[in-house]
């Protein structure tokens, strides 16, 4: 199994939000990848670095991450919702607006 990710971290008002996806592709399989989504929403604190600032949001994200339960790492909210990459949530379904 191998892994290819991608992540956007971006200022929203007052917020910092990490968000992207995660494929997953068997080296052996001719499916297509596994697909997770992932959201995060920080507060934001001000910096003007930008290592600084980049390296809050990933260290943030990476706690929330970590402290979720496993079986609640199930992709992006179902509902489309505005942190979602693609504002499917993941669920095939048409983005409104």
């Amino acid at each position: 199994m191998r892994y290819v990710c991608k992540i956007h971290v971006l200022d929203v008002m007052t917020n910092v939000i990490v968000s992207g996806y995660v494929h997953g592709y068997d080296d052996f399989s001719i499916d297509p990848p596994t697909t997770h989504e992932f959201s995060y929403s920080i507060p934001g604190v001000g910096l003007s670095d930008p290592y600084e600032w980049l390296t809050y949001a990933l260290d943030a994200a990476i706690m929330q991450l970590t402290q979720e339960p496993q079986n609640e790492r199930s992709g992006a909210p179902g509902d489309g919702g505005p942190h979602t990459i693609s504002e499917s949530g993941g669920t095939g379904k048409p983005a409104v607006g």
